[in-house]
């Protein structure tokens, strides 16, 4: 008598082990082609910014925005408590010398150069819902890291004032200097243990430098940047 053409359950087992062990093998490749498109879509963004930056600077003689009056580097105020280990985001008023006024500002002044304001969100950053409930980019909140004072340093520990009356910020000058980058570029973050856990992608950071070309910034290679950002 001929076989049915049944599977028997020996024969199931053996062909759902193999793919259980295929998936195994495969998925850490899928996650690394999937955040490696993240990697690629967040330089795009940063490359949209740089270009807004330099449409500005053509209508502004030069010049790139000043950051008066906000002078703080943060793009988002969120903070670790030390007791119960739990994530703490802080309100500031927009406007204020701090955090999300910075970003509020710079956000407001390019988007005229842009088409699409989620430009300001990496895709792997992990705190897109929360920046998203605090009111996105048109808040301050965005994905993107902007300092001039430090930006414009000369890594002696003085930060100069790039208030409207000083011509600092200008177009095209030292094309190696960072204008923007993300979480993880100011040294203290990082896939590493000793860091805070604090980053976007797990092999460095991407920055839009003065002469509006982006790199990926390897957790490696941040001191040896212009300024270097290994604090």
């Amino acid at each position: 008598m001929g076989r049915n053409g049944a599977f028997t359950i020996i024969e199931l087992l053996v062909v759902i082990a193999i793919i259980g062990i295929l998936a195994a093998i495969l998925f850490p490749v899928f996650v690394k082609v999937r955040e490696r498109g993240r990697q690629v879509h967040c330089a795009s963004n940063l490359r949209q910014v740089g270009m807004a930056m330099i449409m500005y600077a053509d209508d502004y003689d030069g010049y790139y925005p000043t950051s008066q009056p906000y002078y703080n580097w943060e793009s988002h105020i969120k903070t670790i408590d030390s007791q119960s280990g739990q994530v703490i985001w802080l309100d500031t008023q927009y406007g204020a010398n701090i955090g999300t006024g910075t970003y509020k500002y710079i956000v407001s002044v390019l988007q005229p150069y842009m088409k699409n304001i989620d430009i300001w969100y990496c895709p792997s950053d992990s705190d897109l819902q929360e920046y998203e409930r605090r009111g996105g980019p048109i808040n301050g909140w965005v994905s993107y890291i902007w300092f001039p004072r430090w930006i414009w340093n000369d890594g002696d520990g003085t930060f100069p004032d790039v208030g409207p009356n000083l011509g600092v910020l200008v177009a095209g000058n030292e094309p190696d200097r960072i204008m923007f980058g993300e979480k993880g570029i100011f040294g203290w973050d990082g896939p590493k243990p000793m860091y805070s856990g604090e980053y976007n992608h797990p092999n460095g950071y991407n920055a839009l430098f003065n002469d509006g070309h982006v790199k990926l910034v390897r957790w490696d290679q941040r001191r040896y940047t212009t300024p270097a950002t290994h604090w």
